[in-house]
């Protein structure tokens, strides 16, 4: 049997405090990555090589292809803003 554990008075994840979106941006690199945006918040999760058989289904979400930067510049602006 697998029992949860926790993990106290131990550096292991220092090196995470420093991890701001400047560093991040700094060290993640120039790839492009999937980013999923909802209007409400809301994530369900589904198969997209499925939909075909399912023309109706319009998911409450959509899929963005954008480079850790381009992720980081949306973080910035306010929601409100990017609808325009």
């Amino acid at each position: 049997m697998q029992q949860p554990v926790v993990l106290t008075d131990t550096d292991l994840v220092t090196s995470a405090m420093k991890w701001t979106l400047d560093y991040l941006r700094a060290n993640i690199g120039d790839g492009t990555f999937s980013v999923y945006e909802s209007r409400t918040h809301l994530f369900k999760y589904f198969d997209d090589k499925k939909l075909v058989a399912h023309p109706d289904f319009k998911p409450q979400m959509k899929r963005l292809e954008m480079t850790f930067g381009e992720f980081c510049d949306r973080l910035k602006v306010p929601q409100r803003e990017r609808r325009r």
